[in-house]
């Protein structure tokens, strides 16, 4: 089986590159926007600063009060939001984890007072159990070790009726049909990066 057979460079290696291209391509135009994101809004913030102290330094009284009454209703909207929205979900969730908590402890404690109560009922139950659960795995790998011999028989059957060049034949015909795949799938992928 010869490789020079196969169109590695534009079935392999082409794509490859592609895609590398096409995701770098759509990285790069993210840090971009991103910069110029972060740009805009520090020049913003830079904006309103500037505007709210020009304001506060012709008239600081009357700023300051606006600034501390609008401070004073952020607080206040804070506060009853936090009283009204999440203090009773939060509640909520506590309370669901105290009582699932206290489930679960009770079941310990259930199931360790039994263990101390019934400690030779408890061994016999858990011997019974693990001899049970052997016996199981023994009779079903003996089963499963039967059936994987006739199965790997059958497979050295099939394998010794086929001929070398069919196999050769049939593994071009798979690398092919990979690479076509691949180049497919590349090809797709690249197509839906969206490019800003």
């Amino acid at each position: 089986m010869a490789l020079e057979s196969f169109d590695f460079e534009n079935k392999l290696f082409a794509p490859t590159r592609a895609l590398i291209e096409a995701i770098s391509t759509q990285i790069q135009s993210d840090l971009v926007n991103y910069y110029l994101y972060v740009r805009q809004a520090l020049i913003n913030l830079h904006s309103i600063v500037a505007s709210e102290g020009k304001r506060w330094y012709e008239n600081p009284i009357d700023v300051s009060q606006q600034w501390f009454e609008q401070l004073v209703n952020f607080g206040t909207s804070l506060y009853t939001q936090f009283n009204q929205e999440w203090k009773p979900q939060i509640q909520s969730n506590f309370d669901l984890l105290s009582e699932k908590t206290a489930t679960w402890l009770s079941q310990i404690q259930n199931t360790l007072e039994y263990i101390v109560e019934n400690p030779e009922q408890v061994s016999t139950e858990t011997i019974e159990t693990l001899t049970e659960t052997v016996s199981e795995l023994g009779s079903a790998s003996s089963e499963l070790v039967e059936e994987l011999q006739i199965k790997s028989q059958e497979l050295i059957e099939q394998l010794a009726n086929i001929s070398l060049q069919t196999l050769e034949d049939g593994s071009i015909e798979l690398i092919n049909s990979l690479l076509n795949s691949y180049v497919s799938l590349i090809n797709e992928i690249v197509t839906s990066i969206p490019l800003s």
